[in-house]
C-alpha cells in the first residue's frame, strides 16, 4: 500500500512494501527526483538494507554451528511493513521477526522506519529494538535511494557532479565482484564529474566519520544527503546498463571482505544491541537547491 506525505514544496510517496520511497515530486518545478524503477535496468527505487549491507561471502554465514543463507542487502526490502502512524508530513513503519526471517536470521528484532517531510527536506530515521531478554542482536542497516540523473530531460549524465564534504580524512574502498578488497585510497577525489565508466568496478565506497554531506549537483538542481555517524557512503550506478540514475547510500554496515571468516558476529560492519535495548540513527535529504 502507498502512503503520501505532502506540503507546498514536495509530494512524497512511500510504500509499505519494504518501507520504500516511491516518489519525491517537486510541485513547483514539476519534476520527479527519485528514479522510478525499471526491471530491465534496476527495478528498485530506494530500498532499506537490513540486517546486512552488501553481500555475504558465498551468500552465507554461520552462527552457533548453524549455517544460514541470506540475499545481498538482507530481506527487509522484500517484506511488508506495518504502518504505525501517518499524518500529512510524517509516517512510521514497523517490521518484526517472523518464521520467514528466522530461516535467514535467527534473531528477534523490531525495525522501525520513520519519514518526516519538512519543507524541501525528508528526514529518514531508523530505529532497531532488541526484544529478546537474553540474546544480543547483531545487525547492519543502510539506505539505497536512487536519484534521476540527468535531473532534467534537457540535461546529460555528465552534467551532474558529485561533492563529498567532511571535516575528517576520508578513505575510498574498492569492490572486486561483490566483495570488499584490501585496496584503499587514502586521499580520494571528493569533487568529480560523474562518468558512467567510473562505476565499472561497482560502487564507490567511502569510509567516513562524523558529519558528512554528499551532493549531486547539476546546472538544473541539487540533491543533498547529510548524516552524522554512518561509517560508510556508497555511490553507485550500473555502468553496463547506462542507467539514468545515481544512488547516494548512507551505510551503517558494509559488504563482506575477501578474507571474511563467515562467522557471525565477526562480520565486518555489524552493530551489537543488548537485550531490551534500542539503537537509532538518521539521515536527511534536501531537494531543489541550486
Amino acid at each position: 500500500m502507498d502512503y503520501v506525505l505532502e506540503n507546498e514544496d514536495l509530494k512524497v510517496i512511500i510504500s509499505s512494501h519494504g518501507a520504500e520511497l516511491q516518489s519525491v515530486y517537486d510541485k513547483k518545478a514539476q519534476k520527479e527526483y527519485l528514479w522510478q524503477g525499471d526491471a530491465t535496468i534496476w527495478g528498485r527505487r530506494a530500498p532499506v538494507l537490513f540486517p546486512i549491507v552488501g553481500r555475504l561471502k558465498e551468500g552465507k554465514y554461520k552462527y552457533q554451528d548453524t549455517e544460514y543463507m541470506m540475499p545481498g542487502h538482507g530481506f527487509a526490502r522484500d517484506l511488508e511493513f506495518h504502518e504505525l502512524l501517518h499524518d500529512t508530513t510524517e509516517i512510521c513503519f514497523e517490521l518484526h521477526d517472523s518464521e520467514q526471517t528466522k530461516e535467514m536470521y535467527p534473531f528477534a528484532f523490531v525495525l522501525r522506519i520513520f519519514y518526516q517531510l519538512k519543507g524541501r527536506e525528508i528526514a529518514v530515521r531508523y530505529e532497531v529494538f532488541n526484544p529478546d531478554s537474553e540474546e544480543i542482536l547483531w545487525f547492519s542497516i543502510g539506505g539505497h535511494p536512487a536519484f534521476q540523473v540527468p535531473m532534467t530531460e534537457e540535461g546529460e549524465f555528465i552534467d551532474t557532479h558529485f561533492f563529498l564534504g567532511t571535516d575528517e580524512p576520508v578513505t575510498q574502498r574498492f569492490i572486486q565482484g561483490v566483495l570488499l578488497t584490501k585496496e584503499k585510497e587514502e586521499q580520494p577525489k571528493l569533487e568529480r564529474a560523474i562518468h558512467r565508466k567510473d562505476f565499472e568496478q561497482d560502487a564507490w565506497i567511502y569510509e567516513t566519520k562524523n558529519s558528512v554531506t554528499a551532493i549531486l549537483k547539476s546546472p538544473y538542481s541539487t540533491i543533498r544527503l547529510s548524516y552524522q555517524n554512518a561509517p560508510y557512503l556508497g555511490v553507485w550506478s550500473p555502468a553496463d546498463k547506462k542507467a539514468p540514475f545515481v544512488c547516494l547510500e548512507p551505510w551503517w554496515g558494509i559488504t563482506d571482505t575477501e578474507e571474511a571468516s563467515q562467522l557471525w558476529p565477526d562480520k565486518l560492519g555489524l552493530h551489537s544491541l543488548l537485550p531490551r535495548q534500542k539503537w537509532d540513527t538518521s539521515y536527511q535529504l534536501i531537494f531543489g537547491e541550486k
